[in-house]
């Protein structure tokens, strides 16, 4: 089965596992990213996976076609937060990353996200390009042993020299993933820097529980119930792909990327003295202008999609956030924060 009617969407392109979500058009589509890189000098291209079903035979598909057309491809070896892939592409210098995810859909979708080399979402122009290359059948391709890596120890010491993790030191933290790529990243992240911390739902489901793996208040009742029994200072909870996020304070009480942007533009503007312009998108909360008003800092409207908070931030905004739970940062790559800790 094949469909000409692929279109990438806010953030790449994701439709149902049980309709046009299959290896056929995966291949398609991966086919046409090839034709799209074969513009540019260097043959390196990253490609990661989350928990869904199916997933990480996707990414075997995409790997093999991009390996058949000469690419050389590096796979990774387990589920990996999109933020950590997008940070690889930029680290090894590689064209592009293609990321088999469908964020914090439901378990029946899937998805296919390119990252260009910048590390961030593919603008518009790119996108539409990569739409005019695909083929109208199957691309058939043997299947090829792509080279595994783990990036994971790369990405913590990217994040341990530019944020300060000390001050975690004896707090007691209960992480949630949400059975999604997130697992046995912030939790061990974290404990390296000495918090004692407890994860739940801390392993691959590719039903994530019975429940759509997005971090809002009905899906992080078990994280708040954990952090108020165990008495831990708070609580993070991460989507599907942990680009997103949320957390609970020590009574149980939900906050979402609405609320805690305005706690970590506080803290960054008040007490780090940090300057510089911040963006958000159209739907994300209005106080956060009202905050950046106090200290004298301008803020730009995106429309929603962070591709858009992508662009100020390449452009020098210091911070970006979105309200379905992602914020970046100036000083790291264009995406989405799976750990969202200012410097």
């Amino acid at each position: 089965m094949f469909t000409s009617q692929i279109r990438f969407g806010t953030d790449g392109w994701r439709s149902r596992m049980d309709a046009d979500f299959n290896r056929t058009n995966v291949r398609r589509l991966a086919y046409a990213v090839g034709k799209y890189l074969s513009k540019k000098q260097g043959k390196s291209v990253i490609v990661g996976y989350d928990t869904r079903r199916n997933s990480s035979v996707f990414a075997l598909d995409v790997a093999s076609v991009l390996g058949a057309m000469g690419y050389k491809v590096q796979l990774t070896s387990r589920p990996t937060p999109t933020p950590v892939v997008a940070y690889t592409v930029v680290r090894t210098q590689a064209l592009a990353a293609v990321q088999i995810t469908a964020s914090h859909n439901p378990p029946i979708y899937n998805g296919f996200k390119f990252i260009p080399d910048y590390g961030g979402p593919a603008f518009p122009e790119i996108t539409s390009e990569i739409e005019s290359y695909l083929p109208e059948g199957d691309v058939h391709t043997q299947q090829l042993e792509a080279q595994r890596f783990d990036p994971m120890a790369d990405y913590f010491e990217f994040v341990s020299k530019n944020v300060d993790l000390t001050r975690l030191q004896g707090l007691k933290i209960v992480t949630d993933p949400l059975y999604g790529a997130g697992f046995g990243y912030l939790s061990t992240l974290l404990s390296r820097f000495g918090a004692k911390v407890e994860e739940i739902h801390g392993y691959p489901d590719p039903e994530f529980g019975g429940l759509s793996p997005e971090p809002n208040r009905e899906n992080t009742r078990e994280l708040a119930k954990k952090v108020v029994e165990s008495k831990a200072d708070f609580g993070i909870a991460n989507d599907g792909d942990a680009d997103r996020f949320a957390a609970v304070d020590e009574k149980g009480e939900h906050y979402s990327s609405n609320m805690l942007v305005l706690v970590i533009a506080d803290y960054l503007f008040r007490l780090k003295g940090l300057r510089g312009k911040v963006a958000r998108s159209v739907s994300t909360t209005s106080k956060l202008d009202k905050l950046c008003a106090r200290y004298g800092i301008p803020v730009v409207e995106t429309p929603v999609g962070f591709k858009y908070l992508a662009k100020e931030l390449m452009s020098g905004a210091v911070l970006a956030a979105e309200e379905s739970g992602g914020i970046g940062y100036g000083w790291s790559v264009p995406e989405f924060r799976f750990a969202q800790f200012p410097t």
